[in-house]
């Protein structure tokens, strides 16, 4: 794990596997996103989200996301990603989990929140039977290394009667595409 205040490469992703940055996000972007039209997936773990999100707000987490101080490599691959934006509320949490099936070789993760005074949600890092916890805020990103299965990710449970949003952007599931030819 790591953290920059500038900077990151794609060889600092691949070998510390969670490269986390910060980085400011407009406020109007904020407003933005929370008050998007969420859909309701009641039997998900987390029940609030927009899967591949296209047209406008594609264009301006994109925007978001290539301003961030990464080489070449990695704003080629932002350029393609496709993006989910979960909105997690009391209660929800993500089991632990590697990201292997995706077809990008890292992904990145961004948080926004309507306040840092909340309890729970703490985005939970595994590696080598070692467990870190990270409290997300608005303009904390990550990068996450997919390549690694002994590299794990998740998120406890929300306590504070709050909502929580997290961005994630990769190529897509290698699974997907292997069902469309």
């Amino acid at each position: 794990m790591l953290f920059k205040n500038k900077d990151i490469s794609y060889s600092d992703v691949i070998v510390n596997d969670f490269v986390f940055i910060e980085h400011n996000v407009p406020e109007s972007f904020t407003k933005y996103v929370f008050n998007l039209d969420f859909k309701d997936n009641k039997e998900d773990e987390i029940r609030y989200k927009i899967r591949n999100a296209s047209g406008e707000i594609k264009e301006k987490i994109k925007d978001l996301v290539l301003t961030l101080p990464v080489d070449d490599n990695i704003k080629k691959a932002i350029f393609d990603f496709r993006y989910d934006i979960n909105r997690m509320q009391k209660g929800e949490s993500v089991p632990m989990h590697n990201e292997t099936r995706l077809i990008s070789p890292f992904e990145i993760c961004f948080w926004l929140t309507k306040t840092d005074d909340f309890e729970g949600r703490d985005f939970i890092i595994e590696k080598n039977n070692e467990r870190k916890l990270i409290k997300p805020y608005t303009g904390l990103f990550c990068f996450i290394n997919t390549l690694i299965e002994d590299s794990f990710h998740g998120v406890s449970p929300l306590i504070t009667d709050t909502e929580i949003i997290t961005i994630t952007g990769g190529l897509g599931n290698k699974f997907d595409y292997d069902k469309k030819y």
